[in-house]
C-alpha cells in the first residue's frame, strides 16, 4: 500500500465533489433549510473525518464551495408538490450482451 496522502493534499477536487454532492441530497430531502447551512455542516465534518488541520486554504475552500452551492440553489427547480425528488441513486443493467453501464444519478424526481 502508498502512503496516505498528506494532510493538506486531502482538500482536493475528488472531496469537494463528496461534499458538494453530499450536501444537495440532504437539501433536497430538507429543502426547507438552506443550501448554504448543509454544505457548512457536510464541509465541516469532511473537514474533521480527514483530519485536515485549519488554516487560510480550508477555510477558503469552504467559503467558495458554500457561494456556490447558495449560487445554484437558486437555479434548481423544487420539487413539484406530490413528486419526490431522489438524490445520488447508483444504477446498474445491462446494454448489450457483455456490456453493462453502471454509474450514479445525481437527481430525478417522481410524480
Amino acid at each position: 500500500q502508498t502512503l496516505p496522502e498528506l494532510p493538506g493534499e486531502r482538500l482536493n477536487t475528488r472531496l469537494l465533489g463528496t461534499v458538494a454532492h453530499e450536501a444537495l441530497r440532504r437539501w433536497l430531502g430538507d429543502p426547507g433549510r438552506p443550501l448554504a447551512e448543509i454544505a457548512g455542516k457536510v464541509f465541516d465534518d469532511a473537514i474533521r473525518r480527514e483530519r485536515i488541520p485549519p488554516g487560510y486554504r480550508v477555510e477558503l475552500e469552504r467559503l467558495t464551495l458554500v457561494r456556490n452551492l447558495s449560487l445554484c440553489e437558486k437555479e434548481i427547480p423544487p420539487v413539484a408538490p406530490g413528486w419526490v425528488a431522489h438524490a445520488e441513486e447508483e444504477f446498474e443493467f445491462a446494454l448489450a450482451a457483455g456490456v453493462r453501464v453502471r454509474g450514479r444519478i445525481d437527481r430525478y424526481d417522481v410524480g
